[in-house]
């Protein structure tokens, strides 16, 4: 029931106490008639007879209104009972639907379970395969990068191979030049001890010096013998005195 119906029943009540403090005396707990008491018989009759018209019009308009009040609460009833049925059958279709999206999901479950069951070994079969091809790849790529090293080996040599020995060749190259303004007769290197006073001949001419004994040429040489591992290295220059007659 909603506030409208309460404010109903309590317009109803208060009606029927109205009517019912109309229609009779009322009495204090003693019993004794709290109306003013009456001068005479004829003026009691008389208030009566005047007094009877007007509560006799109050009490069938009374009875007008608390029927329209009942025929008000019986449509507000009937209304609210109608919305109620179709509220109930509006629930039922819902509940009906829910049931009906419940049991598409739990089939769409069955489904996707069957389906992953199904699938499952395909996947694992892909899986191992795609590790497999990575795994190959990565051999190709270390064979690629294996083959591009010995090849520019190849092309760039940097050892000798003869014989199961590895032959590997070094030094540098020199090249000199040495002016001296008193000429000492000697190599490159500068003997001060040599230098002519200027008295001597050898002080009054120049010198010059152009050589390339300062080169100097190595050799590594490794090789296996059985299980032991030999190297071996040997270096040389053209440093040697020369002597000039």
């Amino acid at each position: 029931m909603n506030k409208q119906v309460l404010q109903t029943l309590v317009l109803l009540a208060i009606g029927t106490a109205c009517i019912a403090q109309t229609s009779q005396p009322a009495f204090t707990p003693a019993g004794i008639i709290t109306s003013k008491k009456l001068a005479s018989s004829s003026s009691v009759s008389k208030k009566h007879s005047s007094k009877a018209t007007p509560v006799a019009a109050s009490t069938s308009a009374s009875k007008e209104e608390l029927e329209q009040i009942r025929k008000m609460i019986a449509e507000q009833h009937t209304e609210q009972s109608r919305r109620l049925d179709e509220i109930q059958q509006q629930n039922q279709e819902l509940l009906k639907k829910l049931q009906v999206t419940q049991e598409k999901l739990s089939s769409a479950e069955l489904q996707i379970g069957r389906v992953e069951a199904e699938q499952k070994p395909q996947i694992s079969k892909i899986q191992s395969d795609l590790t497999d091809v990575k795994s190959a790849q990565a051999a190709v790529t270390t064979s690629v990068a294996l083959t591009k090293k010995s090849q520019a080996e190849l092309d760039n040599p940097t050892s000798l191979h003869f014989r199961g020995v590895t032959l590997t060749p070094g030094g540098f190259l020199a090249a000199e030049a040495v002016y001296r303004g008193h000429a000492e007769n000697t190599d490159m290197g500068t003997s001060w001890v040599n230098v002519p006073y200027s008295a001597q001949t050898m002080s009054r001419l120049s010198e010059f010096r152009a050589s390339a004994r300062s080169t100097r040429l190595s050799l590594n040489a490794q090789g296996n013998a059985g299980r032991a591992k030999l190297t071996g290295y040997v270096e040389a220059d053209f440093q040697a005195s020369l002597l000039y007659s």
